[in-house]
């Protein structure tokens, strides 16, 4: 479901769209109720069951990637809102800029899915230290829409909205990182977040 208001966020913003951007803001409750539901689950687990060993990192990091999705939605209801104003403005050439961005947030989003799915401590290690291109991307496209601003006397307000757009799918790809680092830690008891930081 987050992929998906993310995706309608973006699509909203690149296609004009007005109902994709206010079904991602409708829905947002949504997620939260399925985070709360998350989080009881695993209470009740580590209550009733007991677990230790893996069993227990694999429930503790549950709650971890639950709440690393609520915030993914979060991030795809900023860029809705952010998206809407864009096109109350009446559009900004430039939101194509953006899209690349997108396609690489959302594809280490999908890895971090499959690995935590899958179990799969390589793959996920291998995500986390991938997250450089994706800042590289990020800094690329603020870089290119601030030289725009200090050109511009005009149509400044969506480019102040598409760098806040950007700015939410660069957080996208950090919680992406986030998830694929729960998953290593789940397999193999190591604490990689800070780690890869260098």
């Amino acid at each position: 479901m987050v992929r998906q208001q993310l995706e309608k966020s973006v699509q909203g913003l690149l296609h004009d769209n007005l109902d994709l951007c206010n079904g991602v803001i409708a829905d947002d409750e949504l997620v939260d109720q399925y985070d709360k539901s998350v989080n009881e689950i695993a209470m009740e687990t580590l209550v009733q069951y007991h677990p230790v060993g893996d069993e227990l990192r694999l429930v503790v990091t549950s709650i971890n990637i639950a709440r690393s999705l609520e915030r993914l939605a979060d991030h795809a209801v900023t860029i809705a809102r952010r998206s809407r104003k864009i096109m109350k403005k009446g559009g900004l050439d430039e939101v194509g800029l953006i899209e690349p961005l997108f396609t690489m947030a959302v594809g280490q989003l999908m890895e971090a899915l499959s690995a935590y799915v899958d179990r799969d401590a390589e793959r996920a290690g291998w995500l986390a230290g991938r997250d450089r291109d994706l800042d590289k991307a990020y800094k690329k496209i603020t870089k290119g829409l601030s030289k725009m601003l200090e050109l511009r006397h005009e149509g400044c307000a969506g480019l102040v909205h598409l760098l806040f757009v950007a700015r939410a799918l660069e957080r996208v790809g950090d919680l992406a990182v986030s998830i694929a680092e729960d998953v290593v830690y789940i397999e193999s008891a190591e604490d990689i977040r800070h780690s890869l930081a260098s």
